[in-house]
């Protein structure tokens, strides 16, 4: 059994809180996101039921449907690649500051080590972040590109039938919103992140305010506020979205688009939190990290099982020595693949050092 942070009870507690505030950086850019797409479709939708579409249609005449179609999808998508891109890189980027601060408060905090770092550094360290590519190995703006372009082939095809088949206006509208992806509805969302069991605080410790602010000046003062806002706010009005089909409501939960680009924004969310972790922890000397897996019925067996309970050198040490298949997985640290729910612990020779105190995460953050 490896000794890990997660054995210290203030670090687990505060990491905790951590988490929760990420993911609402994840719900908040997924409506976002979906409400960006509304946008377009809706306009595919008007666009579509403005169309000359006629009884008897010769195969010139819906041949030239098809090009109009198509030529007008390529046009809504296009432009809506950079706004996507803009939106998900301001994920990136609120979710690794925001991981990675409070990954060095509460490793410092935990073991005491600290680490000289100018915001110079700390700016560069985010720059090569933004450009590091998704879990499947492109680009951000590949990927966008991708998820636009298959969902642009289905509403093609959708339309397509449905002219042969000559249906009426109305049917053939309803066709082409039949291939949109579909709008889902959750009164809890989907956890991202593994949530660590939390622990009973001492409410009589007398030191309980002392300062938390290892590292409160490493970052500036904009890329703060925009990783403290990324969690408090969507970037678009909800006014903007789908009044008819869905709103957004904090308190009941919340609506989103259930397409191909969520899933990878998500994996790339987790992504963003692992580095974090890692890059914050291996700045403060730690060395190894324990794998921790969601053990349940939907564990993958190829790379997340065997990995379980293993350090990051256990890991490569099986993986050289081929008692873990290096073309089925070659992980080391997770996200190990799409839908990846693994957790790291950082390796430690400390429960926790006496004394040490630790503010609420919330006034951590906005202070």
């Amino acid at each position: 059994m490896h000794q890990t942070l997660h054995d210290s009870t203030k670090y687990k507690k505060f990491t905790q809180d951590r988490n929760q505030a990420l993911e609402k950086i994840l719900i908040h850019t997924q409506t976002d996101l979906s409400r960006m797409l509304f946008e377009a479709l809706d306009k595919v939708t008007g666009f579509v039921s403005h169309m000359a579409i006629q009884d008897q249609m010769s195969v010139n005449h819906l041949a030239y449907l098809s090009r109009q179609i198509n030529q007008y999808l390529d046009y809504q998508f296009h432009s809506l690649i950079p706004e996507l891109e803009r939106r998900l890189i301001r994920m990136r980027k609120a979710s690794y500051i925001l991981t990675y601060i409070s990954e060095l408060e509460a490793v410092a905090r935990a073991t005491q080590k600290t680490k000289s770092m100018t915001s110079m550094d700390f700016k560069q360290k985010i720059r090569q972040q933004m450009s590091t590519l998704t879990l499947s190995g492109q680009s951000l703006d590949k990927r966008i590109w991708l998820a636009l372009e298959n969902l642009k082939h289905r509403i093609v095809k959708s339309f397509k039938s449905a002219i042969v088949r000559e249906l009426s206006p109305k049917e053939i509208v309803d066709a082409v919103k039949s291939s949109y992806p579909k709008i889902l509805a959750y009164k809890a969302p989907p956890r991202a992140l593994k949530k660590v069991i939390e622990s009973d605080r001492k409410k009589d410790d007398p030191e309980e305010d002392q300062e938390f602010d290892f590292y409160a000046g490493l970052t500036n003062d904009s890329d703060w506020d925009l990783a403290v806002q990324a969690y408090k706010d969507t970037e678009l009005p909800p006014s903007r979205f789908d009044q008819e089909a869905a709103t957004y409501d904090q308190e009941a939960g919340y609506f989103r688009y259930d397409w191909e680009l969520e899933q990878e924004m998500t994996d790339d969310f987790v992504q963003q939190v692992r580095d974090g972790q890692i890059d914050a922890a291996q700045d403060l000397g730690v060395k190894d990290f324990v794998w921790v897996a969601i053990l349940d019925k939907k564990t993958c067996d190829e790379c997340c099982l065997p990995r379980n309970g293993q350090t990051t050198s256990e890991i490569e040490q099986m993986l050289s020595t081929g008692e873990l298949d290096k073309d089925e997985c070659d992980a080391t640290s997770p996200p190990a693949h799409p839908y990846c729910r693994c957790d790291i612990a950082p390796v430690s020779s400390t429960d926790e050092v006496q004394g040490a105190n630790w503010k609420e995460f919330g006034d951590w953050l906005n202070s």
